[in-house]
């Protein structure tokens, strides 16, 4: 309501995020998985878009809204979105264990993880502190390495039965390979 767009007829996503933080006001900000995915710490694209907002606003079909002042955001890809520390304690908050390590994996891998930014978010009575923290403790890098789900279910195969984490999508002898054991293949 209130946000229209003129000049086009083929709306994109990249508008829709737009025209939510139009709709969510000053200062708003992407958040949760809508952040996480926009940030590229996660594939998948939520169905709703999130938005963490200092002000009031009535929700809408497809967008939730989170209220919280004040918001601490950053711009991305023209977008202003929440910092990676609380995009990862949203997450953490509402989306399973496995989806938090995987986007962990990512901000790593991206150089985006402030460990000593994370601290600071993550406090006792907290939504998704916990989760958080356990996955930081089992954290996996290796995890962004992995192009498919298989991949990283094989990723905690190995992890849970204490084998040696196998490189992930290298080439070896001219072909790219799922997983390699380097070690094994030097003997």
């Amino acid at each position: 309501p209130g946000v229209y767009g003129v000049g086009h007829r083929a709306p994109s996503y990249k508008a829709d995020l737009a025209a939510a933080l139009l709709y969510a006001g000053p200062g708003a900000a992407l958040s949760h998985g809508t952040a996480a995915h926009w940030a590229g710490l996660i594939k998948e694209r939520p169905a709703t878009i999130h938005v963490r907002t200092p002000h009031k606003r009535m929700p809408q079909h497809t967008l939730t809204l989170h209220e919280r002042a004040p918001v601490r955001r950053v711009w991305h890809n023209d977008l202003t979105v929440s910092t990676v520390a609380q995009i990862l304690l949203d997450l953490a908050a509402t989306q399973p264990s496995r989806t938090v390590r995987l986007a962990l994996a990512n901000a790593d891998y991206q150089g985006q993880l402030d460990l000593a930014e994370l601290d600071s978010v993550l406090g006792r009575g907290r939504p998704g502190s916990t989760v958080l923290r356990a996955a930081l403790a089992r954290h996996l890098p290796q995890l962004a390495y992995t192009k498919s789900g298989l991949e990283i279910m094989f990723l905690e195969l190995c992890e849970s039965a204490h084998i040696p984490l196998p490189e992930t999508n290298q080439y070896v002898a001219g072909w790219e390979v799922d997983a390699v054991w380097r070690r094994i293949l030097d003997r």
